[in-house]
C-alpha cells in the first residue's frame, strides 16, 4: 500500500477534502476530489463535473492510499484500488482474533491446540499492509493465544500432579501381599489414569512408563505367588470336589436332625479345605446348591408340620371349650358323661400340637375332665 506524509490535492485550488471516521478500522479516512474542469479547461468544483478521487487512511505521520482514480484531464485511469483487498484483510484478521478468543477459554485442549495451528496458518496467508493497527490486531491475536497456552500449561501441571500421585499409589500397591485387594485397587487407579487429562505428550509417555512399571512389578509377583500356591490350590479343589459329592448324596434326605448335623460337619470341612483358585466360586455354588436343597426341603417340612400343629391345637381348644362348658354345667346325666368320654376319644385321634403346646393343652383338658368326673362321683354318692 502506497503511503505519503501529506494529503494529495494535486495543486487543485477547487479540490474538496473530506474527513470522517472509517467504521472498519477506526482510523481517520480522507477523501480528496479534484481535477474537475469546465469546457475551457479551467478548474471548477468537483461537485459540478467529473473529477479524480484520492482516498487514504490517516495513521500516525502517514496517509495510506487505498484508492486513486485520476481526473479526466489526466486520462481517468485507476492507479490504485486496494479497498476490497484491505477490507477483506481486516475482516479476516478480526474474525481470526474472535476465533482465537473463543479458543482461549475452551477446555477441549486438543481442539484448542489444533485450532491455534489452523488460525496461525490462516493468519500468515493474510496480506500485511504495514499499518500500526495491524500490529494491534497481531497483539490481540497473540494475547488470546498466550492465554490459552498459559491455561494449557496450568492444566498440564495439574494433570502431572494427579498422575504423579497415581504413580505413588501404584508403587505402594506393587509390594502388597493382598493380591486380590491390590488387583482391584490397581484397576481403580487405571480407570483414574484414563480419566486424567494430558500432562503434555512427551511427559505423558514418561509418566505412563513409570506408572506401568509398577503394574508389571505387581503382576509378576502375583504370578509367582499363584505358581507357588498351585499345588495347594489343586489339593483344595480335590477336597472340595469330594465334599460336593457327599453333599449331593444327602440333599434329598428326610432325616432332618442327622442330616443337618452332617451338613454342619461338611461345612466345617469346607472351611478347612482352603482356596481352590479360579474354580473356587463355581465349586462353592455347587456345594451350596446341595446344602440349600436340603435346607429348603427341611424348612418346607417343618412349615407344613407347624401348620398341622396349629390346626390340631385349634381343634383341641374347641374340645377344651366344650369340656369346660360340660364340666361346669352341673349335668351329670349319662348323655353328658358319655359325651365327656367321647371328647377323650376325639382328643386322641387329633394328633400332636408339638411337645410344648401339647403338654399345656393336655393339662388344661385334663383339668376339665378331672373336675367333671370328681363331681360326678360326689353326685353319685349322694344319690346312693
Amino acid at each position: 500500500m502506497k503511503r505519503t506524509k501529506n494529503i494529495e490535492t494535486f495543486r487543485d485550488t477547487e479540490a474538496i477534502v473530506e474527513k470522517n471516521n472509517d467504521e472498519l478500522t477506526g482510523l481517520e479516512k480522507v477523501q480528496v476530489r479534484y481535477g474537475a474542469r469546465n469546457a475551457f479547461n479551467q478548474p471548477i468544483s468537483p461537485d459540478e463535473a467529473e473529477h479524480g478521487t484520492w482516498l487514504a487512511l490517516h495513521e500516525g505521520d502517514y496517509y495510506h492510499v487505498l484508492y486513486w482514480k485520476r481526473a479526466p484531464y489526466e486520462g481517468g485511469e485507476v492507479e490504485i484500488d486496494d479497498r476490497d483487498d484491505f477490507t477483506s484483510s481486516v475482516k479476516t484478521k478480526q474474525k481470526l482474533i474472535q476465533e482465537a478468543k473463543d479458543y482461549s477459554i475452551t477446555e477441549e485442549w486438543g481442539k484448542g491446540v489444533n485450532g491455534f495451528k489452523e488460525l496461525m496458518a490462516k493468519w500468515k496467508e493474510v496480506k500485511y499492509w504495514h499499518l500500526a493497527i495491524e500490529d494491534e490486531f497481531w497483539k490481540a491475536f497473540q494475547e488470546a493465544q498466550a492465554t490459552f497456552f498459559e491455561r494449557l500449561r496450568a492444566h498440564h501441571d495439574d494433570n502431572k500432579k494427579i498422575k504423579s500421585a497415581l504413580i505413588q499409589k501404584a508403587e505402594e500397591l506393587s509390594s502388597s501381599d493382598d493380591f486380590s485387594q491390590a488387583t482391584a485397587q490397581l484397576n481403580v487407579l487405571l480407570e483414574e489414569w484414563k480419566q486424567a487429562g494430558s500432562a503434555g505428550n512427551e511427559l505423558d509417555n514418561k509418566l505412563w512408563k513409570e506408572f506401568r512399571k509398577y503394574f508389571d512389578i505387581f503382576y509378576k509377583r502375583k504370578e509367582e505367588h499363584w505358581n507357588a500356591l498351585q499345588p495347594a490350590i489343586e489339593e483344595a479343589k480335590r477336597k472340595k470336589e469330594e465334599l460336593i459329592a457327599l453333599a449331593q448324596e444327602k440333599k434329598d434326605s428326610t432325616e432332618w436332625k442327622q442330616t443337618g448335623n452332617f451338613y454342619y460337619d461338611l461345612m466345617e470341612q469346607w472351611k478347612q479345605a482352603g482356596y481352590a483358585g479360579k474354580d473356587n466360586d463355581d465349586l462353592w455354588a455347587r456345594f451350596n446348591d446341595a446344602r440349600q436343597t436340603f435346607y429348603k426341603n427341611r424348612q418346607t417340612y417343618f412349615d407344613q408340620l407347624d401348620a398341622k400343629h396349629k390346626q390340631n391345637a385349634s381343634e383341641k381348644k374347641k374340645l377344651i371349650d366344650e369340656a369346660k362348658r360340660l364340666a361346669h354345667g352341673l349335668d351329670y346325666s349319662r348323655r353328658v358323661t358319655q359325651r365327656m368320654r367321647d371328647l377323650q376319644s376325639e382328643w386322641k385321634k387329633i394328633g400332636s400340637c408339638g411337645r410344648e403346646k401339647e403338654n399345656a393343652l393336655w393339662k388344661e383338658f385334663r383339668e376339665q375332665m378331672d373336675f367333671y368326673f370328681d363331681h360326678l362321683r360326689e353326685f353319685s354318692s349322694y344319690e346312693g
